[in-house]
């Protein structure tokens, strides 16, 4: 499955933290090293698959425990307004990425 932010999230990376803006609702969050990188790799509509591929490679944890905790925070992004499921398109890049 493949993610983006929605039109109204923008975010931008700031010493490897993530700010995250919810302009409709006028909300900011704040994503520590781990949530930036996750919300990176699925805005560029990498595949859940390969943002945890991807994480096993830059830090020191077990796949089974990451895939949980992976698997867990999408739902807390989905929950929260901060990301949707690429229906259509996999290819089409999210609007909204505002860059590192």
């Amino acid at each position: 499955m493949s993610y983006r932010t929605p039109r109204d999230v923008r975010y931008r990376i700031i010493a490897r933290e993530a700010v995250v803006l919810r302009q409709d609702v006028g909300e900011t969050l704040v994503l520590n090293e781990v949530g930036a990188r996750v919300l990176s790799l699925l805005d560029l509509g990498t595949p859940l698959d390969q943002v945890v591929d991807a994480l096993l490679d830059e830090f020191d944890v077990e796949r089974p425990a990451l895939q949980t905790d992976v698997d867990t925070f999408v739902q807390e992004l989905l929950t929260a307004g901060i990301l949707e499921p690429i229906d259509a398109d996999p290819t089409v890049p999210s609007p909204t990425h505002a860059g590192t």
